[in-house]
Order: C-alpha cells, then structure tokens, then sequence
C-alpha cells in the first residue's frame, strides 16, 4: 500500500503529521484485522520510507527508515506483532515526483506498506534487489529530472512498492534501548 498523502511528513522530520497519523492508524487498524489464523501468523510486513532530494543522501537515507519505523509504531500499537514488521529506508533513492519543484517535492516524503506472505518471500524480496542500481540514478540532487514520454504507462514509473533501492537497509524490528 502506498499512502497518497503529500503531508505524511514535513521537511527533515520522521514524525508524522496530523494527517498522515490519521491515515496511518486507519491502515494500521485494516492490516491488524487477521484474516485466517494461518496466513497472519506468517505474513511480514516492510515498511519501506523515503524522502526527498532534499539535503545530503546519507541524512536522507537516515531519515526514511525513521520514518519508515514511525508508521511500524502506529502498526504495532493497533496490535500487529512488532516480529513481523520489518523496515528500510530508501532515501531520495525513488521519487514519485518532481524533486526541483517545491509543491511536488513532498509526494516524495513517504512509507510504502509491503504486505509479504512469509519470511521466505521476505527474504526473497531482498536478495533480488540486492543488486538493483536502477532507483540509485536519482541520487540526492534537486534538479529537474527528464520528463518521461507520455506512451510509457503511468502505473510503472509509480509503481515502487514491489523494487527496493540498492543502498537501503533492511532491517528486522529492534526493541527501543
């Protein structure tokens, strides 16, 4: 699932805003429903965060797994078991939008739900973007980027939630010290 709220974040901050928490919860709630006492025993879920092109890559890369783990609170706390979720950040790594235009730039400030069957498609996910330098082309830069011809279909410049960038991390759920 991806949250189409340009407000989820502000500018270089992990915390949700008013908008984007309630959004969250209401997903939060649907994703906590079980739906066969099998499948949601073994489901993962990975919260993939991103940013804009905004400030240096490492910052930006930083930043969105603390937004990525800022949605994982509100998941947990509306009852999906903090061992299932896991988290990466992709950084500025793949934008949704412009990031040289100011009123676009913050589609990019976003966390990606990824509902996976198993531990086993997890790990599947992640050895085959291991390798994926596609996303990393962006970079951190905050110039206009190429247009894209209209004949290729919207959905698959869009379509990120099933590719994860090269430079991100995944990482299981650790326990606050």
């Amino acid at each position: 699932a991806h949250i189409p709220d340009s407000g989820m974040f502000s500018s270089g901050s992990a915390q949700l805003t008013e908008s984007g928490l309630r959004v969250v919860t209401k997903l939060a709630q649907l994703y906590a429903k079980p739906a066969a006492a099998d499948a949601s025993d073994q489901r993962r879920i990975l919260l993939v965060g991103h940013s804009d092109a905004t400030g240096p890559a490492e910052l930006n890369l930083r930043l969105s797994e603390q937004r990525a783990r800022a949605v994982g609170k509100v998941l947990v706390a509306s009852g999906i078991p903090a061992s299932s979720i896991y988290y990466q950040g992709a950084g500025s790594s793949r934008p949704i939008a412009d990031n040289s235009d100011p009123l676009l730039r913050g589609q990019n400030r976003r966390v990606e739900i990824v509902e996976l069957a198993n531990e086993q498609a997890l790990v599947m996910r992640a050895q085959s973007e291991e390798n994926n330098t596609r996303y990393l082309r962006y970079g951190a830069s905050d110039t206009a980027k190429p247009r894209v011809a209209a004949t290729k279909p919207a959905a698959q410049s869009a379509s990120g939630s099933s590719k994860v960038a090269a430079t991100s991390q995944t990482a299981p759920h650790q326990p606050a010290a």
